[in-house]
């Protein structure tokens, strides 16, 4: 009996690395080539929960972890990302518009995955997107992926799947993407957009003021809650921008860890934090 077991469990485990390393979206359909080489801004609409959602925490939570691990991941392959009121209005060559749900976005049960296993209480975070060429209103690609914990035992399993949807979804966009054989000519229609995307957008006429600095933020451990003067900003990894010459209050917080707090000048066009968050001990008082 023990045996049999024994076997079941290695083979569930088998099946759960399989899902663990699965690396490829679900669906990934690139229906404009040439737009997508060519895109120099990613204006982010709303993202909507379509399907069922179970969280430890509110879903403004998770869909703002979603979205800033998304532009983090973009920007870096220099594509400028701007989402609420910096999106507004943003339309013209080179600039793509992207739209979405969740199809479904649930923690799951850690209960069930400790005593039952073999998929039971898996958490799922499913996510269909739509990307389509501000100029023309074509089509331009099309994405939908998900991500299931294995037999994962934290807290909150659904983070991870989140970020592991993200960065999936980010590598697949990245490998599909080519040089640009015609660079759009024309501008942006919005004077905030031509500040923002000065290093990823040649022939663009900037306006060098106000003059915005990146200030990238990550920590280890990850998916840590950030704060900017008071304001919750997202979770690490993320990135913000403030203007030159200001100063801002970062506050960094985690469970189990040593909340860290700084305030920066912001004299630099690039800033990079990596912070490690130190871990909290606990006090055993003798009892006399």
């Amino acid at each position: 009996m023990l045996k049999r077991l024994a076997v079941l469990v290695a083979i569930a485990a088998l099946l759960a690395s399989v899902t663990i390393h699965a690396k490829k979206p679900k669906r990934l359909v690139i229906e404009d080539q040439a737009a997508w080489d060519c895109a120099r801004i990613l204006v982010m609409g709303p993202f909507e929960i379509a399907g069922h959602f179970e969280g430890e925490y509110d879903p403004s939570f998770y869909l703002a972890m979603f979205r800033n691990r998304l532009a983090s991941g973009l920007r870096r392959a220099g594509i400028e990302v701007l989402y609420g009121k910096e999106g507004d209005g943003v339309r013209g060559p080179g600039v793509l518009v992207l739209d979405g749900e969740f199809l479904e976005l649930s923690t799951g049960s850690r209960a069930k995955r400790f005593w039952i296993g073999f998929g039971a209480g898996r958490s799922k975070c499913k996510v269909t997107m739509r990307a389509t060429d501000s100029a023309s209103g074509s089509r331009v690609f099309s994405v939908t992926h998900a991500r299931l914990s294995a037999e994962g035992l934290k807290h909150d399993e659904l983070q991870e799947n989140i970020t592991e949807v993200v960065d999936d979804i980010v590598r697949a966009l990245i490998a599909r993407r080519h040089q640009c054989e015609s660079p759009p000519t024309g501008q942006a229609v919005t004077d905030q957009a031509q500040v923002r995307t000065e290093a990823h957008a040649p022939g663009i006429q900037q306006e060098r003021s106000p003059r915005l600095a990146g200030i990238l933020i990550e920590s280890s451990p990850e998916n840590a809650e950030v704060y900017a003067n008071g304001r919750f900003i997202g979770t690490t990894p993320v990135r913000i921008e403030k203007p030159v010459g200001s100063r801002v209050k970062i506050r960094i917080e985690k469970f189990g860890r040593e909340t860290w707090e700084r305030t920066l000048s912001v004299e630099r066009e690039d800033i990079h934090l990596k912070i490690d968050l130190v871990q909290v001990r606990t006090k055993i008082q003798r009892l006399s």
